[in-house]
């Protein structure tokens, strides 16, 4: 421990330094962010002074404010448990605000870190678990009836698109691998036009194919039309330096921002660890 100063614990958490001087990570493998309109778009969503309780009591939020734009890209580190998970429910409508203000669009899609406990219903078939999200929209309603068989056809559809390696609709969840299952997340939850899409770790637990796939998908939808805005939640530090236009921190309920000139892994990591660029 005498041996051991903050730029040292950085290095050692963040991964620098490498002996054979590999790139650390899979930058290689993450997309890069879609162009930043010449325009900044509209602001989607925003917090101003949010404050959530913890499961303990604590404020696992402290004051947190931000604002999302159209088209853009924001991603948020930060080791785990320093909040990044109640600011993340606190945007989608999951957690109520102790203090602050939210503001978010109507249409919001949120893709959950667990996919197998808050994504999808294991036992549910592949149509059913599309329903969660897509049951409200007319196209599948019929009064107050649900139209399966439109659903089914959607389904169909989306695991035709996403690339979704499933016997079909009407197979489990739980008979999927966890690539597929998160394809099965993604397909429902970005196939709809969006305005704000909260992304919680999407790539946990994934392969490099299928990292690649979350990654184009974020891109896709921040890009494409009016552009929604994405917020990127990870403690993959990779991820967000490298799809993120802005990049901010947790650091025990406090979101900062990191200067441009901090935006490195070093920069980034010594923001994570103690809360400020000093290290």
């Amino acid at each position: 421990a005498s041996e051991m100063d903050v730029a040292g614990v950085i290095r050692a958490m963040v991964g620098t330094d490498r002996a054979d001087g590999a790139a650390v990570g899979h930058l290689e493998t993450v997309a890069a962010p879609p162009p930043l309109r010449a325009e900044p778009g509209s602001v989607v969503a925003g917090i101003a002074g949010l404050r959530v309780r913890g499961e303990r009591g604590e404020w696992a939020v402290d004051g947190a404010s931000l604002e999302v734009r159209r088209g853009e890209l924001v991603g948020i580190a930060g080791v785990e448990g320093n909040g990044q998970r109640e600011l993340a429910r606190a945007l989608v409508g999951l957690a109520a605000p102790d203090a602050g203000r939210v503001t978010v669009p109507p249409r919001v899609a949120f893709i959950p870190q667990d996919r197998t406990r808050e994504g999808l219903v294991a036992d549910f078939d592949l149509t059913e678990n599309v329903a969660l999200s897509l049951h409200r929209n007319p196209t599948f309603r019929q009064g107050p009836w649900v139209r399966w068989d439109a659903l089914r056809a959607r389904t169909a559809d989306l695991l035709r698109d996403f690339d979704v390696r499933a016997p079909g609709p009407g197979a489990r969840a739980r008979t999927l691998s966890g690539g597929n299952q998160q394809r099965v997340v993604v397909a429902r939850e970005l196939s709809e036009d969006t305005d704000l899409v909260v992304a919680e770790n999407p790539t946990r637990g994934l392969d490099v194919g299928a990292a690649a796939f979350v990654h184009g998908e974020l891109a896709r939808v921040a890009r494409e039309g009016a552009g929604a805005g994405v917020v990127l939640v990870s403690t993959d530090l990779d991820e967000v330096l490298a799809l993120s236009h802005r990049v901010l921190v947790m650091v025990r309920g406090r979101l900062l921002t990191v200067p441009e000139e901090r935006r490195t892994r070093e920069g980034v990591g010594a923001y994570m660890l103690s809360g400020s660029a000093d290290a």
